[in-house]
């Protein structure tokens, strides 16, 4: 997770400080240069430097941490840097994205590192900057610079954020488990209760292909009118009861509706999406949705058919499983990992840990 450091407390400072020492020895040792002022730098320092620190967590340890000054349209980077325990996982890239999500049409990413630190010149030149100037700044080190327009002007700006549903959006399987059981009661194939765990590993597929791995003991005729019934007193029971929402899901959705248009795409059958307007209200932050029960497509092609029926031009899919990752590929968009949600996805464009840091994403 990603959040901002307050560097005027003094327990976060000594943290950051202590991080700082053990990732520029790292850059010292690489570039054959002991004094690096950052290994100078005390915790006043760090708390006067006027500048604005993220940093990644895991389970509340630090393992990452960016800063930077701002100054008209231009996102100075001061520091960035990985505790070395957990190199190559990673982790500059998601705080690099991080400040890349914060910046404006037109404005630049700058960036300066020992000119012998071929790691971090590979990263910056991988991460689409380009070399400026090189300069030796005290007798001995020498910084390479590097400069990164976020979008060209002119560029367009993301204008639509696409969601998943299940897993994303809400949690909906106590009320589905409830339904599916009711109909599992009458039926003489099926006896085995289904359970929360069974539908979780299930979620993200279409709905024939959710039967197939459930209930095998079924042929398909039998499987398709059971699945359709299933699908019929599920539907009704998510109108009348919903599901679980996550946490602050409408404030942040009005604040996104604010800035982008909203959409929803889901594996589900038609109904589905409908039933999670007509219980939750909140049909009225989105634009249109589409799923494979109206359509008979899958999920990458639905996406580009909202693409294409909205005028779409950037938008981005944010899901939470690797079929979700795979249709923001095929649909070439850019793929926002809700790590919150079901699935585990081990390659994305950027992750949230809750649906709140869409704010800060976005």
């Amino acid at each position: 997770m990603i959040q901002m450091i307050d560097i005027t407390e003094e327990t976060d400072a000594l943290k950051v400080l202590q991080l700082q020492y053990l990732s520029y020895r790292i850059e010292a040792k690489i570039i054959e240069f002991d004094e690096l002022p950052p290994l100078r730098d005390t915790l006043a320092d760090l708390q006067q430097s006027g500048e604005t620190f993220y940093g990644f967590y895991e389970q509340n340890d630090l393992y990452g941490v960016i800063s930077f000054k701002y100054n008209h349209g231009i996102i100075d980077i001061h520091r960035l840097m990985v505790h070395p325990d957990h190199f190559r996982k990673g982790i500059a890239k998601k705080l690099l994205h991080k400040l890349e999500m914060k910046g404006k049409n037109g404005e630049s990413l700058v960036v300066s590192t020992g000119s012998k630190n071929t790691p971090a010149i590979d990263f910056y030149i991988k991460s689409g900057f380009e070399v400026i100037v090189e300069k030796e700044i005290i007798q001995g080190l020498w910084l390479t610079s590097f400069k990164k327009e976020l979008i060209k002007p002119g560029g367009i700006t993301m204008d639509s954020i696409i969601f998943d549903l299940d897993g994303t959006l809400w949690d909906s399987r106590k009320t589905i488990v409830h339904a599916w059981n009711e109909v599992i009661k009458n039926h003489d194939k099926v006896n085995d209760e289904l359970t929360s765990q069974q539908l979780k590993e299930t979620m993200g597929l279409q709905m024939h292909e959710i039967g197939r791995i459930l209930f095998p003991q079924l042929n398909e005729e039998e499987r398709e009118q059971f699945m359709n019934a299933c699908s019929e007193v599920e539907t009704r029971h998510l109108s009348e009861r919903g599901g679980t929402l996550y946490n602050r899901m409408e404030e942040v959705l009005k604040a996104l509706a604010k800035k982008y248009k909203l959409f929803i795409v889901s594996n589900c059958q038609h109904g589905y999406i409908e039933a999670f307007y007509d219980y939750h209200r909140l049909e009225k932050h989105f634009t249109d949705y589409e799923n494979p029960g109206r359509t008979g497509l899958s999920k990458g092609e639905n996406i580009k058919l909202i693409m294409e029926r909205n005028h779409l031009k950037q938008p981005v899919y944010v899901g939470d499983t690797e079929g979700d990752r795979e249709a923001a590929l095929y649909a070439d968009i850019p793929f926002v990992y809700a790590k919150y949600g079901f699935g585990e996805v081990k390659n994305y464009d950027y992750v949230i840990e809750s649906f709140g840091e869409l704010l800060e994403l976005f």
